[in-house]
Parts: C-alpha cells; sequence; structure tokens
C-alpha cells in the first residue's frame, strides 16, 4: 500500500481493486496477525473470501509463516478455510526462497487449468 495507494485514495477500496484483480493469496502469518483485530487480518479475511469465490478448490492460497505461529481455522460466512491442512511455508527457513520459485509456479499452472 506504500507504493501502489496514492495520497487522498480511499484505502479500502483500493485494497479491494487489488485483491480482485489477483490470482493468488500469499498469507502471511505472524503471532500478532493471527489476532481477529488486525488490519492484515481483515485483509486476509477479504481475500480469502474473494478468492475462495474464483477458486473453491483452494488452489488460490500459499500461507507462509513469519514466525512460530498456529495457523488457524478462518471461518467467514459459510466458508472455512482450514489454513493448517496446507503446507505453510516458513520465512526462516534456510530452504526458504530455494521452494518457493517452484511454489508459486506450481501454482500458478494449476490456476491456469481453471
Amino acid at each position: 500500500d506504500k507504493e501502489d495507494i496514492l495520497p487522498g485514495e480511499k484505502w479500502a477500496r483500493a485494497i479491494r481493486k487489488a485483491q480482485e484483480s489477483s490470482d493468488l493469496v500469499i498469507a502471511c502469518l505472524s503471532k500478532s496477525s493471527t489476532s481477529l483485530a488486525t488490519w492484515v487480518n481483515r485483509e486476509l479475511r477479504a481475500g480469502l473470501v474473494w478468492m475462495a469465490k474464483e477458486h473453491p478448490d483452494g488452489t488460490f492460497l500459499i500461507p507462509v509463516r513469519l514466525d512460530e505461529c498456529e495457523l488457524p481455522d478462518i471461518e467467514i460466512e459459510d466458508l472455512m478455510f482450514r489454513l493448517p491442512s496446507l503446507q505453510a511455508w516458513d520465512f526462516w527457513d534456510a530452504r526458504f526462497y530455494e521452494f518457493w520459485g517452484r511454489a508459486i509456479e506450481r501454482k500458478r499452472a494449476t490456476l491456469k487449468q481453471h
């Protein structure tokens, strides 16, 4: 948001527009971001709802843990996102960047099939 949302723009509208033009949600999670009261959590929830409607099989989501946090189940409306059932990437792992490109390419190939 520091780069693409200009001063005076409506922040929530710009975030929603960016989410709607995305093919993939990279959920960056930490102990503090998994709290229900954070803006990060609100953005994640909005992105998940949008992407779940576009890709109900879950091909749109890659969870990344920024610290040693639990991956939460997130219930939104009638949708349940079971993040613990997904393989998460640990940002502090020395192999993070090695596998990151492969994960993105695999998701991209899956999305092209839809």
